[in-house]
């Protein structure tokens, strides 16, 4: 992620991630079983990174449709 020239070239950051998420299953339909649903993530860097990557918490989203069959 980091130039050879730069400070942190060659480390390793911890970094953190919560996601959370939910999905509704509709009734049964001609043996199919239909969903929606959305997940949602928020990512946690280290202080060190902030001169980098800014002050921002990074976060996630998305909304699916599955089916069963």
């Amino acid at each position: 992620l980091f130039q050879e020239n730069d400070p942190h070239h060659g480390q390793v950051f911890g970094v953190n991630k919560l996601s959370v998420g939910y999905i509704y299953d509709f009734p049964e339909w001609k043996q199919m079983r239909w969903g929606m649903g959305g997940l949602g993530s928020v990512h946690f860097l280290p202080d060190s990174l902030e001169e980098t990557y800014g002050s921002d918490t990074p976060t996630s989203f998305m909304f699916f449709a599955r089916v069963k069959v």
